[in-house]
């Protein structure tokens, strides 16, 4: 014979198993009833959370704002250095090209 029991033959231990009338019948069971403080807490504290939340994001589109504020004026800043370098390079260009074609080119030969 074996030492254990078949599985028809479980014992089965703890109160889980124990038929009480809350388990047998839910009707039985009493209704919790909704505590109005512990549902104010909630919403104040959800609120409080929103607000901190909502003061969050607009000190972050300040810094976003700011952030935008010194990259334009850097746009603006280089657009006229670069206008002013194409100006300089349009009157000092034509002085340029007319000693560029003054000189002739120079070739050397190359005997191998």
């Amino acid at each position: 014979m074996d030492s254990k029991p078949a599985r028809n033959d479980v014992v089965r231990r703890g109160s889980s198993y124990v038929k009480t009338a809350l388990k047998n019948c839910l009707t039985n069971k009493q209704q919790q009833k909704r505590s109005d403080h512990l549902e104010l807490f909630v919403h104040e504290k959800h609120l409080w959370r929103l607000n901190q939340e909502k003061s969050n994001l607009n000190r972050r589109v300040e810094q976003i704002d700011n952030e935008m504020i010194a990259i334009e004026a850097t746009i603006d800043r280089l657009k006229d250095n670069l206008d002013k370098e194409r100006q300089h390079r349009r009157v000092v260009l034509p002085e340029e090209k007319s000693l560029v074609a003054s000189t002739s080119m120079k070739t050397m030969t190359i005997e191998y």
